[in-house]
């Protein structure tokens, strides 16, 4: 029988060794298939250097690190967390050597969906929880005002009032800047559990503190919109 809620979150809330030591079987048991494949699948990205499941676990204990500054629900924010990537598996695409990862946040909230309903969480909880998951990679696309970068590139987004006031306008949660701040906690938390350079044909094209660098500039610009 699948896990409830109120012991999921509990087990959320210890170290992690408890997950990791699991094996497929255990937490398929758990909290069925897609979070069983989870268990050893290794990434095989650059940007990463655990596998899978350390990784969901890593960014889950990352919140757990910040619980003071969560302004919603904590137990929502690490479910979130621990199921942020789990689509992974099922889009994952061969691409020039490696694993790519196209839509992965959507898939990760459908499969999250399902089984948030079978753990008990309620409808409103399943909304904020899903909203989480679809949306952690928001801020990827993101560059600080005072980088290089090609200007003439659609898909990058110089951090600005009005960039993100636009961007938190269009979606769920329209200016509810609690939910948008810890949303930024999740992305945070899912970087820190990252490769600290993301190495590709010899070449550093990313680091770790870069991306802590983007949260806290977006998180800044977003404290000063009213």
């Amino acid at each position: 029988m699948m896990i409830d809620k109120h012991d999921f979150c509990m087990s959320l809330l210890e170290p992690i060794e408890n997950w990791l030591n699991m094996n497929k079987g255990m937490v398929e048991i758990l909290a069925g298939k897609d979070a069983a494949n989870m268990v050893g699948y290794d990434q095989r990205n650059p940007h990463h250097c655990y596998n899978l499941m350390e990784h969901s676990l890593r960014t889950v204990q990352g919140i757990n690190n910040r619980r003071n500054f969560v302004s919603t629900s904590l137990e929502l924010l690490q479910t979130a967390a621990f199921y942020h990537d789990i689509g992974k598996p099922i889009v994952a695409k061969e691409q020039d050597g490696r694993l790519r990862f196209y839509n992965h946040s959507k898939k990760s909230a459908e499969l999250a969906y399902d089984i948030l309903c079978q753990q008990g969480y309620d409808e409103k909880e399943i909304r904020l929880i899903t909203f989480f998951i679809a949306h952690h990679d928001d801020f990827i696309p993101y560059v600080l005002p005072w980088e290089n970068y090609d200007k003439n590139n659609p898909h990058l987004i110089e951090i600005t009032q009005s960039s993100i006031f636009k961007h938190i306008t269009e979606g769920d949660f329209s200016k509810e800047k609690s939910v948008w701040n810890d949303l930024l906690l999740l992305y945070e938390s899912d970087a820190s559990a990252q490769a600290d350079k993301t190495v590709i044909n010899g070449k550093v094209i990313n680091t770790k503190e870069h991306k802590l660098s983007i949260c806290a500039e977006v998180k800044r610009v977003l404290s000063q919109i009213e």
